[in-house]
């Protein structure tokens, strides 16, 4: 009788510490699961550029990137005209639709961060392109829904007159970052199960190179020869000593927290030095914010019918539904979980 009650006490022991070991195995996976999550690895690199868009064209269930941009208010983002029409694949039809994707650090993310439909791309009235400049490069997007802004999602403030005055010291001492993602020569697709198919990791991540102002003058006379650069432009040196990286074109560059200007063309002069051209951000002040104002949205030649919407909304909702092939979504981690304690509890 004593033996039976000390055999039956230690299999209640024993099944008491596999008990706690089973709550304590499953609350170290389910730990683990989040930490894996896409959004939070995202939201780590995310909160230092609030920002930050970039724009993209789906194509199917594809994304090609278009280019950088930044956030001035919920629904309007400021970008480059000339990295939409540089691109010979941009498609222009029906079967094409253009993004904006905000919230996101590493591109191979991009399927778990905010994206909202282009309503408008408004190119600058006067934007010219040729052999001698590149003039007037400036965009403005307005999307079909605004953002919630919140510590990932925020505006940045534009460069006025006054702004650009006081931050002159700044300016001038090189303190200024150009903010972009590096993308190879070779346009590359975001599949919405292989997202940001890219041969170098670091090429998805939001990076930034110190540059420094160079007067026009000396611009002109030592760099660019033959280009035409208006007072509606800027000259900058790379500070760092590699150079620029290829089709980047719309990101800003920023000094202490404003834009001041946004990326139009570059030249490499030779290995060590590279210069880039900057669209002045306040010398586009007034058009800025009329085109916000909707002052000139009467200039708009197309206005979408009700069954174009309707179908730009169908395709959208379609490719959010093919795209959420993601790991580590709730349903697999609870799958996963429950596969872990049946294992645990055969023994």
């Amino acid at each position: 009788m004593l033996i039976r009650m000390l055999i039956s006490q230690m299999m209640c022991q024993c099944y008491f510490d596999r008990t706690y070991i089973v709550i304590i195995l499953t609350l170290i996976f389910c730990l683990y699961s989040v930490s894996l999550s896409p959004k939070d690895l995202e939201v780590e690199g995310v909160g230092k550029y609030p920002y930050m868009v970039v724009v993209c064209q789906i194509r199917n269930i594809d994304i090609v990137k278009l280019c950088g941009g930044t956030l001035i208010q919920p629904q309007w983002v400021l970008t480059s005209h000339t990295c939409k029409v540089a691109d010979n694949s941009i498609i222009e039809t029906e079967e094409a639709l253009d993004i904006v994707v905000a919230s996101v650090y590493n591109l191979n993310l991009i399927m778990e961060a905010a994206i909202r439909p282009v309503k408008v791309w408004m190119k600058h009235p006067e934007y010219g392109k040729n052999d001698y400049a590149v003039t007037n490069d400036i965009a403005l997007i307005n999307l079909e829904s605004a953002y919630i802004i919140n510590q990932n999602m925020q505006p940045i403030m534009l460069s006025s007159e006054y702004a650009l005055h006081n931050k002159e010291l700044h300016i001038q001492s090189g303190y200024c970052n150009f903010i972009f993602w590096k993308i190879s020569k070779a346009k590359e697709n975001i599949h919405a199960r292989k997202p940001w198919l890219v041969k170098e990791s670091r090429s998805t991540i939001l990076q930034q190179l110190t540059v420094k102002f160079v007067p026009h003058e000396t611009c002109l006379a030592n760099y660019v020869h033959g280009v035409i650069i208006t007072h509606g432009q800027f000259c900058v040196q790379v500070a760092e000593e590699k150079p620029f990286p290829l089709e980047h074109s719309g990101g800003p560059l920023v000094c202490q927290d404003i834009q001041v200007g946004i990326f139009t063309w570059q030249k490499v002069v030779n290995e060590t030095l590279v210069v880039a051209v900057f669209t002045r951000i306040d010398a586009f002040e007034r058009y800025i914010t009329s085109v916000v104002s909707n002052l000139v949205f009467a200039n708009i030649s197309s206005f979408r019918t009700i069954s174009e919407i309707m179908m730009r909304a169908r395709k959208y909702s379609q490719f959010k539904r093919r795209g959420s092939g993601t790991m580590y979504h709730t349903d697999n981690i609870l799958s996963l979980t429950i596969a872990v304690l049946s294992v645990i509890l055969s023994f």
